[in-house]
């Protein structure tokens, strides 16, 4: 199960990168981790929470809110 056991994460880093050229941003997470188990879940969620954030952040306020 996913996201369903504790790691002991070491490292985590989360970098962006902005395309004016084709108005995106693209997203790389790195993570380590001292245990008998992979953290690619964890690297999957790094990079949708940041992209999300970013796509969040650029809409524009509503009054109706």
């Amino acid at each position: 199960m996913p996201l369903g056991h504790p790691l002991a994460i070491t490292r985590v880093a989360v970098d962006f990168e902005g395309d004016q050229a084709t108005s995106s941003v693209h997203c790389c997470s790195q993570m380590e981790t001292v245990s008998r188990t992979g953290v690619e879940v964890e690297a999957f969620t790094a990079v949708q929470v940041g992209l999300l954030t970013i796509y969040d952040t650029s809409l524009p306020s509503s009054a109706a809110c």
